[in-house]
């Protein structure tokens, strides 16, 4: 097993290339991946502001995912790096291992695609996710190309099986370029099977431009199949 704990975490990409930055459970590892923040702490994630490459993310490629912030705000934020570089400045937790389970618990949860470049995105992402919050989910779509801000199924292709348990308001905002969306990537193509169930309101607001808009589910290029649940009490 690998088991992460500290009262605060803080995971920031670099500002020349190729200088990410990860808590990485690796494939052939065995066990499960563990990181709890107590404490009161943060869990951040900011990927870089300059540079290619330069990505922040919790990843786990061998048994289950357990992100465990209860009490404490988790925050990931794409980077803002622009031509010549290649981008990449991404921010993610994410779980590649199919067959398993992201588990992710936090007071609130809040991604913020990136504000500029290319593949600056924020995302939580696994096929499989338990995600439960004491308060808000806010997902808020970035100003660069695929810069989005998404909860969903990793990658292209795979399924999307999320129940999402919101303490607070569940709001989704498109940015000035690119979406927000609970579901699968933007090339769709994947089943989408999502359960919410929100204590407030479940909001969609549209973004400022063609193709940022906010979404649940597929992306209208590619819809499959899935069954999706919204529960506002």
């Amino acid at each position: 097993d690998q088991n992460v704990t500290a009262s605060s975490i803080n995971i920031v990409g670099g500002a020349e290339a190729n200088n990410f930055a990860q808590i990485n459970h690796q494939a052939g590892a065995f066990g499960n991946q563990t990181v709890t923040v107590n404490g009161g702490g943060t869990l951040s994630i900011q990927g870089g502001l300059a540079g290619g490459d330069n990505f922040a993310r919790i990843r786990n490629d061998a048994g289950n995912q357990n992100v465990n912030a209860a009490g404490s705000a988790i925050i990931l934020t794409g980077g803002s790096s622009v031509a010549p570089d290649t981008g990449n400045n991404f921010a993610r937790i994410e779980n590649r291992n199919a067959a398993t389970q992201q588990m992710v618990n936090a007071d609130t949860i809040t991604v913020n695609g990136g504000s500029a470049g290319v593949s600056n995105f924020a995302g939580i992402q696994a096929v499989h996710q338990a995600i439960t919050t004491t308060g808000d989910v806010t997902l808020t779509g970035g100003a660069g190309s695929v810069t989005g801000a998404r909860i969903g199924g990793f990658g292209t292709g795979n399924p999307t099986d999320l129940v999402l348990n919101v303490g607070g308001n569940l709001t989704l905002s498109g940015g000035s370029e690119t979406g927000a969306s609970l579901g699968s990537n933007r090339f769709g193509g994947a089943p989408t099977n999502i359960n919410v169930t929100a204590f407030g309101n479940i909001t969609l607001n549209p973004g400022t431009s063609p193709g940022a808009d906010s979404r649940i589910g597929s992306p209208a290029v590619s819809v499959a199949g899935g069954d999706i649940w919204l529960n506002s009490l």
